[in-house]
């Protein structure tokens, strides 16, 4: 199993408010010190399991589990996909129906010869960048792609590179770009899409979880582009995540029966990031899905003889609507159909200390 993403082939019977507001909630800062800074968090909470005066905190919205379906529900034909191993001199070249993992190894850390390797993430960032005609999406932790944003740092330039893309996508390129972002805290005020907005650069929402739930932060990070690409991974909106952490993620183009699903995803973070937006009782019907565990979508990638069933869980519950998995049952119903193996890798493991009312 690889980390936050679970791939499974399918069986032969399958196939057929603005960031420039302050923000001084001390609340939202303790849960980015604890989320990103490691830093202690234990609480004794009592009363009702969700709101503001609730034990279980939504602390992030990881969308975890990818499990990987052909595609039945659109007419598109699938090629072949051709990626090639990128460096800053070499071309990638996508087809129909392309998947694929990347990832950040951290500048320093070396592997044995003949160790498996993927694209990284800057270079699937770039790519996006690249095929982008019309749209990109982002939703993000927090953004500290430039250098003055932490320290000058030799390694900080292919962060810087992403900025400067993003900047000219969006004012001479353009593109539609949105941002759904964590609101800024004192400890992270996202400099970055403050410039992208006085720029003219991009649209950009903050979505305020103590407001809305009483804790947490948006911890999802995805990329979608033109309705038809995406990237869903660990990486944040940082320099240092693309050259001096280990993340990982996949890539996936010309897919857009996936990106209209992720987008579903993200239209939840952009509406619930307008100033006066509440939690719906019950959300409205567009953000549904059909995909899940029971019923996942059927993809054919990379022109493969197996079908791959896949859907996108996410969490916290209240800001799940309708038919999507929650994160919790995902990851455990993907233990529970484990045959072989289970291997997990996680920067905190703590599930039994955090946001609970007792240590269990």
């Amino acid at each position: 199993m690889k980390p936050q993403i679970n791939v499974f082939d399918a069986d032969e019977s399958d196939k057929k408010s603005t960031v420039l507001e302050s923000n001084t909630n001390t609340a939202q800062d303790d849960d980015f010190e604890l989320w990103d800074q490691h830093s202690e968090m234990l609480r004794e909470q009592q009363g009702p399991m969700w709101g503001h005066n609730s034990w279980c905190k939504p602390s992030c919205i990881p969308i975890s589990s990818l499990k990987v379906g052909e595609c039945e529900d659109t007419d598109e034909s699938y090629l072949l996909s051709l990626p090639m191993t990128l460096s800053s001199e070499r071309i990638l070249f996508f087809f129909l129906y392309s998947i694929q993992l990347v990832e950040s190894i951290p500048e320093g850390l070396t592997y044995p010869a003949g160790s498996a390797s993927f694209m990284s993430t800057f270079d699937a960032w770039q790519s996006l960048l690249s095929l982008a005609n019309k749209t990109i999406d982002i939703a993000s932790f927090y953004w500290t792609l430039r250098s003055a944003d932490v320290f000058n740092h030799s390694s900080s330039w292919q962060g810087e590179q992403i900025f400067q893309q993003l900047l000219v996508a969006g004012t001479k390129r353009s593109i539609a770009i949105r941002v759904a972002q964590s609101s800024p805290t004192q400890a992270q005020p996202n400099i970055d899409t403050e410039i992208l907005i006085k720029r003219g650069a991009a649209q950009v929402r903050s979505v305020n979880f103590p407001r809305l739930l009483g804790g947490g932060v948006l911890h999802t990070k995805l990329w979608i582009v033109d309705g038809q690409h995406l990237y869903l991974g660990s990486a944040n909106m940082d320099w240092r995540s693309l050259t001096q952490v280990k993340e990982l993620g996949v890539l996936v183009t010309n897919c857009t029966c996936l990106a209209a699903d992720m987008a579903k995803i993200f239209n939840v973070y952009w509406d619930m990031g307008e100033d006066s937006a509440q939690i719906p009782d019950k959300w409205p019907d567009s953000y549904a899905t059909k995909y899940n565990f029971d019923t996942p979508l059927r993809v054919n990638f990379n022109n493969s003889q197996f079908s791959s069933n896949i859907f996108f869980s996410s969490s916290p519950p209240p800001m799940s609507p309708s038919g999507r998995e929650e994160d919790v049952d995902a990851i455990v119903k993907i233990i529970a159909h484990a045959e072989k193996f289970i291997h997990v890798a996680v920067m905190d493991y703590f599930p039994l200390t955090i946001y609970t009312p007792k240590i269990q």
